[in-house]
């Protein structure tokens, strides 16, 4: 077996220069590459570089490597999000200059019920069915005493990988909205026979908002993070606003960013003559449904305490978690939606569904009218 489990992790550090795999996980970072806003490292593994790495990290990679090949057999694209171990997390920071011309404040997040979810499974309530069967099955005489009520469980995700596809949109392209916001106005009036120069300068910020709302999901007690890649069209017209968006694992929330619009331009003022000077900002908009695909596998781990000493466990309780997904299906028709991939390494499969709302601004322009001052004093 030891053998085996060797030449497994042979084949897979040889693999990693003929097969480069290029993914996003929050993790190692080899590249040292990384992005300090979203702490997802970007990555082309380098098999000089795994060689240094300990025996417990490169059986976790191995696990990594197993899923996300499985994956990419099912997409054309080889990009994924990938969560993995605790351990292993070793980011740094690379942050980036804003344009001068808009910039943006840090974004505020509302994340809101579920009540608009057409259905939710919830990856807990599996785990400690599961549990439960255990503990009666192999419980000593002495904890039969326990009631189920006194008892307390905690889950451990930490040794599960899940792993995203890119997310699809669909309802695209965004929508130019037909009337510009004015954010700013003033009037020069210049009632001298010599032209005027003045200087339009203000500062203002508009709005951006970014929703996401689950109809179909799954939730765990683990907290995690998927993220979805804004749309290309988004992306050309918005280039401060991040491309990769964080959004709370299963969770409907809404991202706001606070952008500002700077304008410091001269205005000519002919004489007899009142110049009005607006800053107008064009927004688009985009709304429709999006789907995104999880796969997971790995080790949950569940501790069993009663709940007078919680510190205290009574017995620690490991799976395969795709085998307790297996055998949840056997006997539980309403969870629509999983199912196990055998290709490679067994996954269990699940595509979330949900709606996004897109409004942000794309452009601002200074417009201009002018009234003669001499009509008003000719009527006068």
């Amino acid at each position: 077996m030891a053998n085996e489990f060797k030449d497994h992790i042979k084949t897979f550090i040889d693999s990693l220069n003929e097969n480069s795999l290029e993914i996003h996980y929050q993790g190692f970072d080899f590249s040292n590459v990384s992005d300090s806003r979203t702490q997802f490292t970007k990555l082309n593994y380098d098999k000089n570089k795994v060689s240094v790495l300990n025996l417990e990290m490169i059986a976790d990679m191995f696990q990594v490597y197993t899923a996300v090949h499985s994956a990419a057999e099912q997409h054309s694209s080889r990009d994924f999000g990938v969560e993995v171990p605790h351990h292993l997390s070793n980011t740094k920071s690379n942050t980036k200059p804003l344009s001068n011309m808009k910039t943006i404040t840090p974004s505020t997040e509302r994340i809101t019920d579920r009540a608009n979810q057409q259905q939710v499974i919830d990856l807990d309530e599996i785990v400690e069915k599961w549990v439960w069967q255990v503990w009666n099955r192999t419980k000593k005489k002495s904890w039969a005493r326990y009631k189920r009520e006194e008892l307390l469980i905690k889950i451990n995700w930490k040794r599960v990988t899940f792993i995203q596809s890119n997310a699809n949109y669909y309802g695209l392209p965004p929508v130019r909205l037909p009337k510009s916001q004015i954010l700013f106005r003033t009037v020069c009036n210049n009632k001298t026979a010599n032209e005027h120069s003045n200087v339009f300068k203000t500062e203002r910020s508009t709005r951006s908002t970014f929703e996401f709302v689950f109809t179909k999901s799954l939730r765990k007690s683990h907290e995690s993070f998927l993220i979805f890649r804004l749309p290309e069209e988004v992306i050309v017209v918005g280039g401060e606003i991040k491309r990769e968006q964080s959004v709370p694992f299963g969770q409907n929330i809404t991202k706001e960013y606070d952008l500002e619009w700077n304008i410091n331009t001269p205005v000519r003022v002919a004489p007899f003559t009142s110049t009005f000077v607006e800053l107008h900002i064009d927004e688009e908009e985009c709304y429709g449904d999006f789907d995104i695909s999880i796969r997971f596998l790995g080790c949950i781990s569940v501790t069993v305490a009663t709940r007078q000493s919680p510190n205290t466990d009574l017995k620690l309780i490991s799976g395969d978690i795709v085998q307790i997904i297996r055998e949840a299906l056997k006997n539980n028709n309403q969870l629509d939606g999983l199912e196990i991939i055998e290709e490679y390494s067994p996954v269990v499969k699940f595509t979330m569904h949900g709606k996004y709302s897109f409004r942000y601004g794309v452009q601002q322009h200074v417009v201009l009218d002018q009234e003669s001052l001499l009509k008003v004093l000719v009527i006068l």
